[in-house]
């Protein structure tokens, strides 16, 4: 399950680290709600430019349902992310 919010991004570090499939990524940290959580940027995001302070997009992506555990994805400024349901497409259900 994933959901998109937007919050505040409050820092990001300068070094790069891989995940397990190699891909390029950053830890960060955004404001949600008043409060902040740890979250990464990957490189794609990351080369594009941000502004520390600003109001970023960032997905929420369950990794565990048992413990509800979470990761943050920082997805970009301004725009929101696009969506099937945006464009009035609908998608079978899953079960």
């Amino acid at each position: 399950m994933e959901k998109i919010v937007s919050g505040i991004l409050v820092s990001c570090s300068d070094n790069a680290k891989a995940n397990v499939n190699g891909t390029q990524f950053y830890n960060c940290t955004v404001e949600y709600n008043g409060e902040q959580f740890s979250a990464i940027m990957y490189s794609t995001v990351y080369d594009r430019g941000f502004t520390i302070g600003s109001t970023v997009n960032f997905s929420v992506k369950v990794t565990d349902a048992a413990t509800g555990d979470v990761i943050l994805s920082v997805l970009g400024a301004g725009a929101k992310r696009a969506t099937a349901n945006a464009f009035g497409i609908e998608l079978p259900a899953t079960v």
